[in-house]
This record gives structure tokens, sequence and C-alpha cells, in this order.
């Protein structure tokens, strides 16, 4: 009888253990620290009011986006150092006094004679930080905010919305400045003049579903971003548009 007992408890146990699902650990970040710059973006926030310094790396190269001005330059780790191997390029905007200092900040970071040595600690792989070592002492450190090709794992569709000129109410589609605020966005098929080209249905989403993107009222917007496929879901699709580093804000046009 206790034999019995104890092959039915073995059989209730497999059973149990065949029915149960698999969890699988979440995938870890590369600790090559190539790997780990191009995993992230990252941002320094200044301890003024000022918007924050932003970096992004790809194809062996840095972007910047220093508040005001945005441009980049190849870079390299060379030993304890990550430095650029050529000068930044920059667009031309006038800055003010504060946001002028923050370019001149942004790529001495990557100056071989005035960086000491750049550290990564990805202990905390949801934030992360990347920190600057100047020789004079200064350390500015920098916290990594997942891309989205990290996040999700899967490789985007690149998209081109028309966004439309005026806030659209959420709940009614009227347009009720007490309401929460929409957009009213379309794709466009970037093929052939503006007049021959497809243009998809106008939809209604929230502000929010397009990330980084401000929109300013009573100016069309022409924009691009990024749509992310998921797997095993019953979406197709992650619900936030995000918006790739050569559109910016959006190019913006009178209606």
């Amino acid at each position: 009888m206790q034999v019995k007992s104890i092959f039915f408890f073995l059989c209730c146990s497999v059973c149990l253990l065949a029915c149960t699902p698999v969890v699988q650990e979440p995938k870890k970040i590369s600790l090559d620290p190539e790997k780990i710059l191009t995993s992230y973006v990252w941002q320094y926030q200044p301890p003024n009011e000022n918007p924050p310094i932003e970096l992004n790396f790809e194809n062996n190269s840095v972007g910047v986006n220093t508040g005001c001005n945005a441009g980049g330059a190849p870079y390299k780790i060379q030993g304890k150092k990550l430095i650029a191997t050529e000068s930044f390029v920059l667009t031309a905007m006038g800055c003010p006094d504060e946001l002028a200092k923050q370019e001149v900040l942004a790529t001495n970071l990557f100056d071989q004679d005035k960086q000491a040595i750049f550290t990564l600690d990805s202990t905390n792989i949801a934030q992360p930080t990347l920190t600057f070592k100047m020789l004079d002492s200064q350390q500015y450190s920098f916290v990594g905010k997942m891309t989205p090709e990290t996040k999700y794992q899967s490789k985007p569709e690149i998209l081109t919305f028309e966004v439309f000129p005026h806030f659209i109410s959420c709940e009614n589609n009227s347009a009720a400045s007490e309401r929460p605020q929409c957009l009213k966005i379309r794709e466009i098929k970037e093929v052939g003049l503006w007049e021959n080209r497809e243009k998809g249905q106008w939809q209604i989403i929230k502000q929010d579903q397009i990330e980084d993107y401000q929109h300013i009222e009573n100016t069309y917007a022409m924009i691009l971003v990024k749509r992310f496929p998921l797997k095993d879901h019953k979406r197709p699709y992650v619900d936030v548009y995000y918006t790739t580093p050569m559109s910016g804000n959006g190019d913006y046009y009178e209606p």
C-alpha cells in the first residue's frame, strides 16, 4: 500500500511538472562595453534646469543632443578612454549661453586630451551608468535607458507619419480643451511626388504613443517613426511608436 502511494505521488508530481509553464530568464545584456553602449540611450541631467545631454552610440559613431544643437562623430574605445576620432559635426543654431556651455561639455567629454577615463556600471541592467572622469577632476555620470531594439529584441519598420495640425479630443474626437488631447496621424508612403504618394487613413492616438515627440499646435508635421513587431503576442505590434534620431521633433510646415 505504501509503495502504491509513493508511485501515485510520483506520477502526480511528474504530471504537475509537465503542466507547469517554463519561465525563461530575461536576456541579459552583454558585458562587452561596445554592446552596452549601443543598447541604451544615455542622459546626463545638469544640476540646473537645462535639458539633459543625450548620447546615442551606433555603427561606431556617437550622436549627441546638447539641448540645443545636435550632431555626432566617429568614436573608439582606446584603453580606458572613450574618444572621438574626428571632430564633431553639429547643427549651428544660436543657443542661450547655458546651452552653449553644454555643447562644449558634450564634445569635451570625448576629447582624449581632456578625458582621464570612462567607466561603465551595468549592475542594474534597467539603468546602467556611463561615467566620464576628466583630467580637471570633474565627473559626469549618464544614466542609460534601453533602446526599443534592446527592449523588444526585434527589428523595427520605419514609417513616415503626417501629423494633423490641431489636437483632437481623445474621447469623442472634438476639439474640447478640457478633455485629454490626442493626435491625428496617417501614414505616408515615401514614393514619388507628394500628390501621387499613397496616404493611409487618419487615425487617432494618444500623445504618449509617439515617444519623444512634442506636437506644436496649428502646424502639420512629417516625422519618421519606428514600429516594433511583437513575438508570440495577440497584438502584432507594440502600441508605442518611437521617433528615429534622424527625424528630430518633426519637419513642420504651416497648414
